[in-house]
């Protein structure tokens, strides 16, 4: 089960504690088995979990080429929005700009750190198409 591309969902207040968790439902928490690896192999203090293989560990080889090319696939489009001056472009080609600069750290959009940027583009983009505007 996904646990890296999916981590804003495995994080949220309501779900970490309760038996719909991550470690609830597959007997392991990807966060102590992290530490241990890295207390074993490297140093915790100057490692993280890394975002540009992220999806290679939540769905093998061919699923994490099939997710890089359909955020490429994605990252193409929202920039010709974005250069053309439409709503979506103009506001969800920033914000996948800076997810994948900070891809060899972390997966950005799916990271706990996104989550309000996330909910507030959402809910301008439904307010705009819900008036009539785009």
């Amino acid at each position: 089960m996904p646990y890296y591309t999916l981590e804003q969902f495995w994080r949220f207040p309501l779900i970490v504690g309760s038996p719909l968790s991550y470690a609830a439902i597959n007997g392991i928490d990807p966060d102590d088995v992290h530490m241990a690896t890295l207390a074993r192999f490297g140093t915790p203090e100057l490692n993280n979990e890394g975002g540009l293989f992220a999806p290679a560990i939540d769905f093998g080889w061919l699923g994490y080429c099939a997710f890089w090319a359909l955020y490429g696939f994605v990252a193409g489009r929202l920039h010709r929005g974005f250069l053309s001056g439409s709503l979506l472009g103009l506001l969800f080609f920033p914000l996948l700009f800076l997810s994948l600069l900070e891809s060899p750290l972390l997966l950005y959009l799916s990271s706990v750190r996104s989550f309000t940027y996330d909910r507030a583009h959402l809910k301008c983009t439904n307010r705009g198409q819900t008036n009539g505007h785009y």
